[in-house]
């Protein structure tokens, strides 16, 4: 993940830019918000969707690429 941002308490949120992160899975329900720029989700089959928001399961494979614009709200329960 790329750039800044503030990550709060309790359940995990972050706020700020986002970058490209790799094939990973999250431990738990991952909810996201692409508030600029753009952004494409792969997932774990390798098919890759440009998206705005997604919700993204515990334990499901996903890769991310954002262009440097990209802030996101992500939010994991």
């Amino acid at each position: 993940m790329g750039g800044g941002g503030a990550a709060l308490a309790r359940r995990l949120t972050f706020v700020g830019r986002m970058g490209s992160a790799h094939a990973h899975a999250h431990a738990a329900v991952q909810v996201l918000l692409v508030t600029t720029g753009q952004a494409v989700l792969t997932d774990g089959g390798g098919r890759p969707r440009q998206v705005r928001a997604a919700v993204i399961p515990a334990g499901a494979v996903h890769a991310l690429d954002a262009d440097r614009a990209s802030r996101k709200v992500s939010r994991s329960s």
